[in-house]
């Protein structure tokens, strides 16, 4: 999706929780990612605490604050 908007109806479905999450911007979302991507999404804190993020294969991942400045620097961030 490229936006919030767009992407509503089916975070909505998955689950509301989440939704509320991104809505309250606790997570970072790169939109209009391609899938091959290796960051689409990522908590907030992640670079600075390392948590939770998501890549483009869809397999979400526990990493530390190195690993997520690592995949952040290969976005040119």
């Amino acid at each position: 999706p490229k936006s919030l908007d767009e992407a509503a109806l089916s975070i909505k479905v998955i689950d509301e929780r989440i939704f509320a999450r991104v809505q309250q911007g606790n997570y970072v979302i790169h939109w209009d990612t391609p899938l091959n991507a290796p960051l689409v999404a990522y908590e907030k804190d992640a670079p600075t605490k390392g948590g939770w993020i998501l890549p483009g294969n869809g397999i979400v991942a526990k990493m530390s604050a190195d690993q997520v400045q690592q995949l952040l620097a290969q976005k040119g961030e």
